[in-house]
């Protein structure tokens, strides 16, 4: 963030907590977001971790458990509707969460495109 900006703020008398909620947060909002949606999107497609910790089939989350539906049909149960109606709900909540979040990656986009 350029220093003109708080260095303004002070001159206009605003205090260290000012400076960060009505400058410093707006302004890294988006990155933000993104950050935060990243960090949601590699937890929630987290595998390795849950398959190491978790020892009971029964708390596993949805990947561990459509990657042991994948590797059924070695058995010769093939449980496919099943592994795609778990493949479909995997992917809602991060299409959710990016949904709630666009609008901060939109105005992230074009706030470096306005000038003056």
């Amino acid at each position: 963030l350029p220093s003109e900006l708080f260095d303004q703020a002070r001159i206009d008398g605003a205090g260290e907590i000012r400076l960060w909620w009505q400058i410093a947060l707006p302004l890294t909002k988006p990155a933000l977001a993104a950050l935060g949606t990243f960090t949601f999107v590699a937890t929630w497609n987290d595998f390795v971790w849950p398959l190491a910790v978790i020892n009971d089939l029964k708390l596993m989350p949805i990947q561990v458990g459509v990657t042991l539906l994948r590797g059924m049909e070695r058995t010769g149960r093939n449980d496919y509707p099943i592994a795609m109606a778990s493949g479909v709900l995997m992917a809602v909540p991060p299409v959710i969460i990016f949904f709630l979040f666009q609008q901060y990656f939109i105005r992230g986009l074009t706030i470096g495109a306005l000038k003056g």
